[in-house]
């Protein structure tokens, strides 16, 4: 997955680590917006990462997880990572 530039500035910027956006990529959420497609970890994502990763593992990346990702429609770029202050509800 590539980064744009000015996705690397707010991943710095915002303190988020590398591991905690690989993990959104990997068990997020996914749903399209306006301008490309939003990644977030919801309460099912959170357990399946944990499960999966293991508890001691998961523990050191869990604030990083409180963000969210918004990747252009190619799947194959990052654009920004902001983060999460309110909940998106699905239908």
């Amino acid at each position: 997955m590539d980064h744009s530039r000015h996705s690397q500035r707010r991943i710095q910027q915002r303190g988020i680590s590398t591991e905690g956006v690989n993990v959104v990529l990997k068990y997020g959420r996914r749903r399209y917006g306006h301008e490309g497609i939003i990644c977030e970890m919801d309460k099912k994502s959170r357990l399946r990462a944990r499960r999966e990763i293991g508890k001691p593992a998961y523990r050191p990346i869990e604030p990083s997880l409180n963000c969210r990702l918004v990747l252009a429609l190619d799947r194959e770029t990052i654009i920004t990572v902001c983060r999460r202050n309110s909940r998106y509800r699905y239908s």
